[in-house]
Parts: C-alpha cells; sequence; structure tokens
C-alpha cells in the first residue's frame, strides 16, 4: 500500500468531504475515492460510513487514528532528513606522516567512534608537504590535528618559534628500554635514567622525531649526563625495531607496544622489555590541533585517552 494513501485519508476525515480533500491535496475527486476504495479493499472493512458529510465506520475511526500517527512520523523524518542535509558536515584533516605509525591503531578507533556517533564528522588522512614538522603543519593550515612524540612529563608540546597552535592533549605511556639480552642490563627488573649513561641509545632518523630527542637528551643533561645517540635512517617504522642496527638500546612506550601485539612479539624475541623507573620518564604524545571546534577537539582527546 501507497503510505501517501493514508495522508490522504486523513486529509478526507479533517476536510469532511471528497471534493474540499482533493483540492486540499491537488488530485481529482474521482482518483482520491480510487484510493479509499483500494484502501479499504487492502484492509478487508468498511472505512467511509457516509461519503456527505464523511462520517466513519469504528474501523475507519481506528484507521484515522493510525493514520494521524503515521502522518507525524512521516513529516518529523522528512523535517529531520531536512535539517541534516543543512548541515555541513565537520572535516577533520589528520596529518598522516611516519610519526603516527605507533599511534595509528589508537587514531583509527578513536576517529571511528567519533564518527559513528556523529555522522557529520568526518575524518580524512592527508600529507603536508614533505619536511613540515607536526606543529609547522598545523601553523600553515595543512592539516587540522598532528602529533609530536616527547620524552618526559611536559606540559606543552616543543614548537617552533612564532608557530601558535594549540595542545588538543597528552597521552602519556610508561616508558620501556629495549636491551639487547646479552647485556648485563637485560637481566634488571627495572632501569634507572643513569643506566642510560655509557650505554649508546637508537633513535629513528626522522625530521618528525627530532622533539622526542631533544627532550630525551634534556631528561639525560639533568641527571649530569648527555647520552650518546644513534640516529637510524629508516624506511618504515616497523624496520627500525626490527632490523639489527648494531650495539644500542631502544626506548619504547609501553602503551604504543601494548596496541601492536606482533611487533611486542618480536621485539621480546631478542630484546628484553624493562621499565624506565626514573622518575617522571615516560613517552607522551601531544596532539596539535587548529580545528576551531574546542568540544570536538576534546571529544577526540577523551576517545584517544580511552585506548
Amino acid at each position: 500500500m501507497d503510505f501517501r494513501i493514508f495522508h490522504e485519508f486523513v486529509e478526507l476525515v479533517l476536510q469532511g468531504s471528497y471534493s474540499s480533500a482533493a483540492r486540499t491535496l491537488n488530485v481529482s475527486q474521482p482518483t482520491l475515492s480510487r484510493h479509499v476504495s483500494t484502501m479499504e479493499k487492502e484492509l478487508g472493512t468498511k472505512l467511509i460510513a457516509d461519503v456527505v458529510p464523511v462520517r466513519l465506520t469504528p474501523a475507519g475511526s481506528a484507521v484515522f487514528q493510525a493514520a494521524l500517527q503515521m502522518d507525524d512520523l512521516y513529516s518529523g523524518l522528512r523535517d529531520d532528513l531536512a535539517a541534516l542535509r543543512r548541515v555541513q558536515p565537520t572535516r577533520v584533516r589528520i596529518h598522516d606522516t611516519l610519526s603516527l605509525k605507533p599511534l595509528s591503531s589508537r587514531i583509527v578507533s578513536a576517529s571511528s567512534r567519533m564518527a559513528h556517533a556523529n555522522p557529520s564528522i568526518k575524518f580524512e588522512y592527508t600529507s603536508p608537504p614533505p619536511g613540515l614538522m607536526p606543529a609547522e603543519a598545523i601553523a600553515q593550515r595543512a592539516c587540522d590535528l598532528s602529533f609530536v612524540q616527547l620524552f618526559g612529563a611536559h606540559e606543552h608540546p616543543l614548537l617552533p618559534a612564532g608557530v601558535q597552535a594549540r595542545q588538543l592533549g597528552a597521552f602519556a605511556g610508561r616508558a620501556l628500554v629495549g636491551v639487547p639480552k646479552g647485556l648485563p642490563l637485560a637481566g634488571r627488573s627495572a632501569v634507572q635514567l643513569d643506566d642510560l649513561k655509557h650505554e649508546p641509545v637508537l633513535m629513528l632518523a626522522l625530521k618528525s622525531n627530532a622533539p622526542f630527542k631533544e627532550t630525551f637528551v634534556d631528561a639525560c643533561l639533568a641527571h649530569g649526563f648527555r647520552p650518546s645517540i644513534k640516529m637510524i635512517p629508516c624506511r618504515l617504522f616497523e624496520e627500525f625495531y626490527l632490523v639489527d642496527h648494531g650495539e644500542g638500546l631502544y626506548v619504547l612506550s609501553e602503551r604504543d607496544l601494548a596496541a601492536n601485539a606482533s611487533l611486542r612479539e618480536s621485539l621480546s624475541e631478542r630484546l628484553a622489555l624493562i621499565p624506565l623507573a626514573a622518575e617522571g620518564a615516560v613517552i607522551t604524545w601531544h596532539a596539535l590541533y587548529r580545528t576551531p571546534d574546542r568540544a570536538l577537539a576534546t571529544q577526540f582527546a577523551a576517545a584517544m585517552g580511552e585506548e
């Protein structure tokens, strides 16, 4: 049965005559009469007792009440759909960079949950011009969200001079030290920052990794020594951890490894993953954002923090 017949039936009852209802509905009177007859045949009951003026049978009264509700629901649905068409989708561009790799599963999960809860939010990954640091990409409006990795307890990300970017949030995870199993440190239950004084530390040679290196050096200087750091150029994030680069220790985030079980399992085969016990020594991810919707930014921070 055509849903519009219920709307026509309601109009017929409200108008009280076929001629008035037909004019309001912009249909011919015979057409309206034929539709009502079809409705009676499909429902298997008489709806109209008298035609002039229109008087309903008991069955007609019951159908009229149901048709009123259906008409209201249909009108409400049309209004809701019209409102959705008027709402412009919010597009959030995420800086697609190698530095996202440890965070990728958490970012995808957070954006998926937010998009499911609010279909007007559209997340997409964008690749700004090569060589831009996260904060620089934000400052140049090349993206709306970007992430920078820092070492230690920091309230604000390191931003280049003159860059104005608001901080979305910080996502901390306990730091682990990946120690080759042949070294004496591999037998320890925890490693102090001072224990790294005479050990080279291996780091990924990416421009986006520079803030992490700088804050790691600062933390070591606060303990009275400058660390020996070997920067490793790698094409892929996983390659940095899974290829043997000679002597040296890795500093990793326990939280990020928890999101990548296969990487943790592969690392555990050749490295002892030991917590770094120095006070405040954590790996912290700071998200930078330029989107003017602060509520959206806060929701994203909360969704990231749930991982």
